[in-house]
């Protein structure tokens, strides 16, 4: 009975180990069916089939960007911007996907001509770079002042330097890193033309409506209304099923 129970769990070890091997083959090939789907403008499937690598995978910059790809095609604008966002937050250097970020705004007249010159500086690096940049800093501040506590016959200019070099990195990454971090909810409406309310109640006076594609920063919740800021300063409910979030997997939401 002993030795059956060992054979038993050795082949139960013995099949999870190779499923796991097999994983990222299946992956790699459903990708690549995925991106055949969409090179023959089966712009749907082809999103099923990301979607489906996403539940069973998680994310990637390049899925999410291949993602916004085709929900771009299939002319679900909101949720193109979302993934072109997500793909950029985990790669800030994907230009293809800052492109194509760039013209699907102006295509549905979202494109915002003058944001101010910090929140474009503040995209350049992810949120995590800009903090690794701040830590760094106070890394080299803090050595800096560990090895003057150890040598101190250290010459102070040389000192200085490191201090203050170390300093500057604090000054530029930490501004753009908070503002980075104060914006990692921020949602993307998904429906078009969505009334903005004055309370959260289905039948509250509207304020407006908000196009497919804006992106929103919530504040507030109740019940199933959200209060939010959109980014051109308008506030007001929307009911929390026409935002996808961007902290959160597309199939999430």
């Amino acid at each position: 009975m002993k030795t059956k129970t060992i054979l038993f769990a050795l082949a139960i070890l013995f099949f999870s180990v190779a499923a796991s091997l097999a994983a990222p083959e299946n992956t790699d090939a459903l990708f690549q069916q995925a991106n055949e789907a969409y090179s023959r403008g089966e712009y749907e499937q082809a999103t099923s089939m990301y979607l489906q690598i996403v539940r069973e995978n998680g994310v990637s910059a390049s899925l999410l960007y291949n993602l916004g790809n085709s929900y771009g095609a299939s002319g679900h604008s909101g949720r193109a911007i979302a993934n072109y966002e997500r793909s950029l937050r985990l790669d800030p250097d994907n230009q293809d996907a800052r492109y194509n970020l760039t013209q699907v705004r102006k295509n549905n007249g979202l494109y915002l001509e003058n944001r101010p010159l910090y929140e474009r500086l503040a995209g350049i690096l992810s949120p995590d770079q800009w903090a690794l940049l701040a830590i760094t800093g106070l890394s080299v501040c803090g050595l800096t002042v560990f090895i003057t506590s150890l040598w101190p016959g250290l010459p102070r200019t040389f000192t200085r330097v490191l201090i203050t070099c170390g300093l500057l990195l604090v000054v530029v990454g930490v501004p753009p890193a908070l503002l980075a971090y104060r914006h990692w909810d921020n949602g993307v409406v998904i429906a078009p033309d969505v009334r903005l309310l004055i309370s959260p109640f289905a039948g509250a006076a509207s304020v407006g409506t908000l196009k497919e594609g804006r992106v929103v920063t919530p504040d507030k919740h109740h019940n199933n209304y959200i209060h939010v800021t959109d980014e051109t300063g308008r506030s007001g409910w929307l009911d929390s099923s026409v935002i996808t979030w961007l902290d959160q997997p597309p199939e999430m939401n």
